[in-house]
C-alpha cells in the first residue's frame, strides 16, 4: 500500500511539473516559428527573449518581473519569448533563432527590442538579472514610462528632454522647467523630484554625469549598508534610469543584431 502511495505521489509531482511548463508566465507571450512574424510585424514595440526551451533560474525570474512591470505600466510594449531547442527529435524554433544569429544555446538568454517601424532589432547587452537596468534600457528605446519607485512621470519626460538637448543652453532650459514643476507635485514625490533637479543641475555642464553617477551608486548598492540606506540609494538609481538616453554615454549604445554572437 505504501509503495502504491509513493508511486502515486511521484506521478502527481510529475504531472505538476508538466503543468507548470504548460502554464504561461504572466505577461509573457511565447512565440514560435509559426506565430513570430504575426506578432513581431513592425506594428508595435516587442521585447523578445531567445532562451532554452524550459527557462529557469535567476535570469528567468528577473525576466518575469520585467514582464510584470511592463504589464502593470499599461504601455503598448509587448514582452515575448522564443524557446529554442536544437536536437534531432522535435527541434524547436531553430530556424527562427538562426534567422537572427542566436542559435548558440550556450549564450542564452539573449534579448532584443523589435521597435515599431524599425528595420532591425536592437540587442540588450546589459545584465540579465538587474530588472531596473533592463527596464531603463527598454524605456530608453521605446519612450515608455514604467514607473519605477521614485520616478516621477513628468520629470522622467524632462530628463529625456535634457538628455536630447544639443547644448548647455538647452539643458539649462529643461532644468528651469523642472524647477518650476516642483511646486505642483505631491508631497510624497518631493524627495525624488528634488533629486531629479539636482542631477539635472549637474548635467547642464556635465551631460555624462547621470551615467557616471549611476555606475558609482550601482557599485555601492551591493555592499554592506543598512536597509534604509540601500533603499534610498535604489531610489536614486531609479531616478538616474530616467536619464538613460541618447546623450548619456555608454548607456546609449545601440547594438544591432550581431550574427557572430
Amino acid at each position: 500500500m505504501a509503495r502504491t502511495l509513493g508511486l502515486v505521489s511521484v506521478l502527481a509531482l510529475a504531472a505538476c511539473a508538466a503543468l507548470s511548463h504548460a502554464i504561461p508566465d504572466q505577461g509573457i507571450v511565447y512565440l514560435d516559428d509559426y506565430t513570430f512574424d504575426k506578432v513581431v510585424d513592425g506594428s508595435r514595440d516587442v521585447l523578445v527573449r531567445f532562451d532554452k526551451e524550459y527557462a529557469w533560474g535567476e535570469e528567468h525570474d528577473a525576466f518575469k518581473e520585467v514582464a510584470k512591470k511592463v504589464g502593470e505600466a499599461a504601455t503598448s510594449v509587448l514582452v515575448a519569448s522564443v524557446p529554442v531547442a536544437k536536437r534531432d527529435f522535435e527541434p524547436k524554433n531553430v530556424q527562427l533563432a538562426e534567422r537572427y544569429g542566436v542559435a548558440d544555446e550556450g549564450k542564452f538568454p539573449l534579448y532584443f527590442i523589435f521597435r515599431k517601424d524599425a528595420a532591425e532589432p536592437v540587442r540588450y547587452t546589459g545584465s540579465a538579472t538587474k530588472i531596473n537596468d533592463m527596464l531603463a534600457w527598454l524605456a530608453q528605446k521605446t519612450g515608455a514610462f514604467f514607473g519605477l519607485k521614485g520616478q516621477v512621470k513628468e520629470l522622467d519626460a524632462l530628463a529625456r528632454e535634457l538628455v536630447a538637448a544639443e547644448d548647455a543652453a538647452g539643458r539649462k532650459a529643461v532644468l528651469s522647467k523642472a524647477e518650476s514643476l516642483l511646486g505642483e507635485l505631491a508631497a510624497e514625490q518631493q524627495e525624488a523630484a528634488k533629486y531629479y533637479v539636482k542631477v539635472m543641475g549637474k548635467a547642464v555642464d556635465a551631460p555624462g554625469f547621470p551615467t557616471s553617477e549611476s555606475k558609482r551608486l550601482s557599485g555601492l548598492v551591493g555592499g554592506k549598508m543598512s536597509e534604509d540606506k540601500r533603499a534610498a540609494m535604489q531610489l536614486k538609481l531609479n531616478v538616474l534610469a530616467s536619464f538613460a538616453g541618447s546623450g548619456s554615454g555608454s548607456a546609449a549604445k545601440s547594438d544591432k543584431v550581431d550574427l557572430d554572437l
